[in-house]
């Protein structure tokens, strides 16, 4: 993600949505989650750099991580991201209740909106 441009997270953002649509569209509901994991990591980057806290380098599930034991999540925000880091069962799905693309535009609304 390019930190230059304070728009450029809702650039990388819709890039990653985009790609989740169409993964799952294709039936490819592994890459689906790992977009959704992707525009996760996006968002919570920029809620932290918004609060002035910088953060070290890290992938997105390394942000989820960080953010399920961060002071500066609510807890129904850490529940929604704990959806993030479940595994998925032998069927390589998750529980049919969660669909993190949705979870995603979710915490959108509730971090950056």
């Amino acid at each position: 993600m390019h930190e230059n441009s304070t728009n450029q997270w809702q650039n990388d953002y819709a890039h990653e949505l985009e790609l989740a649509y169409q993964a799952r569209r294709q039936g490819n509901e592994g890459r689906a989650r790992v977009c959704a994991r992707r525009m996760a990591g996006i968002l919570l980057t920029e809620f932290f750099r918004r609060k002035g806290i910088e953060l070290p380098s890290m992938n997105a599930l390394g942000y989820i991580r960080y953010s399920v034991t961060s002071p500066w999540i609510s807890e129904d925000l850490r529940e929604t991201l704990r959806h993030f880091t479940l595994k998925v069962d032998e069927k390589f799905t998750l529980p049919p209740h969660i669909d993190l693309i949705a979870e995603a535009e979710w915490l959108k609304t509730r971090l950056l909106d």
